[in-house]
């Protein structure tokens, strides 16, 4: 940087970004419009999101974000679900015992 400003620490942390950014897309660059290249140009960030997908699991930590959303996902989503369709199917015997309702034919017994 040339100019004497101060910069905070995340402009410079976002400086470094697009910086890295602009080394890696001409590099890529480079790379495509090379007339000697090999047949295949790897694209580095297609490598880079592949290495991160395959390592998932090695990097996660869990916090109380990721453990709010597994909770969410695994018991109040399906508690919520079985406790909905018991109610429809309570509600429409209930129906059908007091003989609001004409009993569903039922096609699959004879």
């Amino acid at each position: 940087m040339a100019d004497n400003r101060q910069f905070s620490v995340e402009q410079r942390a976002e400086i470094e970004r697009i910086a890295l950014r602009d080394k890696v897309k001409r590099q890529y660059q480079r790379m495509i419009n090379d007339p000697r290249r090999p047949a295949i140009a790897i694209d580095p960030a297609i490598d880079r999101w592949n290495f991160v997908r395959q390592n998932a699991y090695q990097y996660f930590k869990a916090t109380p974000k990721t453990s709010l959303a597994g909770f969410m996902m695994g018991i109040v989503v399906p508690v919520t679900l079985i406790v909905l369709i018991t109610r429809s199917k309570m509600t429409e015997f209930n129906k059908v015992q007091s003989g609001e309702i004409k009993r569903p034919r039922n096609y699959l017994s004879y």
